[in-house]
């Protein structure tokens, strides 16, 4: 099977980096329209894989390959080995010598998986060699099938098309087709592989390895002026912001948490979750072993900032051992906890003045069954919320359908809680994508579920009185385009808040870009919700790490966005209205240094 390349247009580009001038010439080549595409399994078979790097593949490519595959959703996952990650390692040094970032970096990995399957082929269809199969108007066999010369030639044509930065704020996919020039029915594949090539190339550059499945880098705000999160050493810090602080925008260097039950170290795949109990700052996350382990701030603590050192939470159900993230709400007065056990079941614990032991916690219990025996999908999140002053749990089955169950006082089993039920179908069967988070809000008084289908797309339903079925809830429904075709990134989560009176919804899409959109009742389509919009660029050119979730607070009447960068720290946004541009948002920045150079893991 000859290899499958994507033709590129013939250019005239002059005065390009470094004064060189470099001519393709002839007419724009004709398209190709054979499907044909070059896999892993390929590679060696119809045409010779060449070395990428002096020496070949080392011992830290190989372990590269081994930490990259199973976090890879598309072409390459479970396909990589240390040649591939050797010649996309030679790809990344070349694109920092020329002085581009990162995202520059992944919009040439991306190119190179779909062309070769990350292989320096010495052949191609026609006259094509090379990782990303140039043509011979290209330069010469040596130059095209040298990774350094060849990711060069990429950069230049990518800056021609994209003059002054601006592939900066396109779509992945996008550009790397715009310089490739496929056939019209094969654009599509540069963006199918977008956030793979990002995991690829962030993995290379020096950020933090790629994320397990189900880790969220998530920083977690406070009811006031405190951000939370899991620094890339595992322990929690924290960071607030002060009026007295006159640098780093008012914000206090990171800082850790104190020690305790496991020295205050966090599982990998865990999160901070923060609430108040009578009246008092407290943080719930699980420790490596899966306990629930919990700390809270007191004045009259003398040390480690007021905070006391971190202790567990009582056994039970599973031996209270958490396999993901816990969630902490209010039902009726009472401080109650929710996670997922290790076998999948919805298990919760409460505290009460009343009850004398393990810090006031109730040993941990099970949610009843119901819809797929109340189990949950692997990484589940459960969300809390109330509706009509009914507590309302919601996570996703094994099969992603959108479960849940309520707790009522007339029902005299199971703790109250009803069994489980699942959600009305509608776009994608009301399925969600593996790791998705449901986020529950109001919306003018109404009940608003917001989830992620397994295509991407965002989708909502919202439950309503008048509706005779499926208990009050409509059908899903997808959220518009605009953006990344309105589609969130891999273990992305929706984000619901309210701006200035104004619902207003926030992700990350595959490319990382953290993206918005709002409702308005003047809006006559989609259900009243604009286009999805992109945040502006600024620190990391504004681009999220992978599975990011994005926070938001008041600051001083003023909304602010943190999230967490490709390279690991803590960056924000605010919205006024005195900003003329980009839709009133000023430009991404980082929240101070301190605990672990301020990065999250």
């Amino acid at each position: 099977m000859r290899a499958r390349r994507a033709l590129s247009a013939a250019l005239s580009l002059a005065a390009l980096a470094g004064g060189m001038s470099l001519a393709l010439t002839g007419p724009a080549v004709a398209q190709e329209s054979d499907p044909a595409e070059v896999w892993p399994a390929q590679v060696g078979a119809s045409f010779a894989a060449l070395p990428c790097v002096p020496g070949g593949p080392t011992g830290q490519d190989g372990a590269n390959a081994t930490a990259l595959n199973p976090q890879l959703t598309n072409k390459m996952r479970n396909n990589l080995n240390a040649y591939n990650m050797s010649c996309a390692r030679a790809v990344v040094e070349a694109v920092k010598g020329r002085g581009y970032n990162q995202r520059a970096a992944a919009i040439a990995v991306s190119t190179i998986i779909v062309e070769t399957s990350m292989a320096n082929l010495d052949g191609g269809d026609l006259d094509s060699v090379g990782l990303f199969q140039q043509r011979e108007s290209w330069g010469s066999f040596a130059q095209r099938t040298d990774p350094g010369y060849a990711t060069g030639k990429f950069l230049d044509v990518m800056s021609a098309f994209y003059p002054n930065g601006s592939w900066n704020t396109a779509p992945i996919g996008d550009v790397a087709a715009d310089v490739q020039r496929p056939h019209s029915d094969y654009r599509y594949r540069y963006g199918v592989e977008a956030a793979d090539a990002v995991r690829i190339a962030d993995h290379l550059w020096g950020a933090p390895p790629a994320a397990p499945a189900g880790v969220r880098s998530v920083v977690t705000t406070s009811d006031g002026s405190q951000l939370f999160g899991v620094g890339a050493d595992g322990h929690v810090v924290s960071t607030f912001w002060s009026g007295s602080i006159t640098t780093n925008g008012g914000w206090h260097e990171w800082f850790s948490i104190p020690t305790g039950y496991a020295d205050g170290v966090a599982a990998a795949n865990a999160s901070v979750t923060f609430t108040k109990i009578n009246g008092r700052m407290q943080l719930f996350t699980t420790a490596p072993n899966g306990y629930v382990i919990s700390t809270f701030w007191d004045p009259a603590i003398p040390t480690n900032g007021g905070w006391r050192e971190w202790f567990a939470i009582p056994t039970g159900y599973g031996d209270g051992r958490s396999a993901g993230v816990v969630t902490a709400t209010t039902i009726n007065g009472q401080p109650q906890l929710f996670t997922t056990a290790p076998d999948g079941q919805v298990i919760s614990t409460f505290w009460s003045g009343s009850i004398t032991s393990n810090g006031g916690w109730h040993s941990w219990f099970a949610i009843p069954t119901g819809y797929a025996n109340g189990k949950t999908a692997t990484n589940a999140t459960v969300t809390a919320t109330t509706i009509n002053g009914q507590p309302q749990l919601f996570t996703t089955a094994p099969d992603g359908q959108v479960i849940s169950t309520f707790w009522s006082g007339s029902i005299t089993t199971n703790g109250g809680w009803r069994e489980w039920f699942g959600i009305p179908t509608g776009y994608a069967n009301g399925k969600g994508s593996a790791n998705a988070v449901v986020t529950a809000t109001t919306i003018n008084g109404q009940p608003q579920l917001f989830t992620t289908a397994p295509d991407g797309q965002v989708i909502s339903t919202f439950w309503s009185g008048s509706i005779p079925t499926n208990g009050g809830w409509r059908e899903w429904f997808a959220i518009p385009t605009g953006y990344a075709n309105g589609k969130a990134g891999a273990n992305s989560a929706v984000t619901a808040t309210v701006i200035n009176g104004q619902p207003q919804l926030f992700t990350t899409t595959a490319d990382g870009r953290v993206v918005s959109t709002f409702w308005s009742g003047t809006i006559p389509t989609n259900g009243g919700w604009h286009e999805w919009f992109a945040i502006p660029t600024g620190f990391g050119d504004g681009i999220a790490s992978r599975a990011a979730r994005v926070g938001m607070i008041m600051l001083n009447n003023q909304p602010q966005l943190f999230a967490t960068s490709a390279g690991g720290h803590v960056m924000s946004t605010f919205w006024s209205g005195s900003i003329p541009t980009n839709g009133g948002w000023r430009e991404w920045f980082a929240i101070p240094t301190g605990h672990g150079d301020g990065k999250l893991r």
